[in-house]
């Protein structure tokens, strides 16, 4: 996991820019590939700064899990049926 950050206005989006070139240069010190677990975004309300957490794992060439990322967010509400 890693944690990318920016001021807001015209840097709006560096943060994750930052965090996924950090992980990756992680992953190639390791000679393994980067594989995006998911992002976690979150904007400061008064001071217009933005940060996101990349989740991610390095993996080998050959491993099933170096595939094309299906990105997904996770759900903010959770339904619980409670009928019986």
């Amino acid at each position: 996991m890693i944690t990318g950050s920016n001021a807001g206005g015209l840097n709006r989006g560096k943060g994750k820019t930052l965090a996924v070139q950090q992980a990756n240069a992680h992953c190639a010190s390791l000679k393994k590939f980067l594989v995006v677990r998911r992002f976690d975004s979150e904007a400061g309300v008064f001071d217009g700064t933005q940060s996101t957490t990349l989740v991610f794992s390095c993996v080998a060439e050959d491993d099933p899990e170096y595939t094309r990322p299906n990105l997904t967010k996770d759900p903010s509400v959770v339904i619980e049926d409670q009928r019986k």
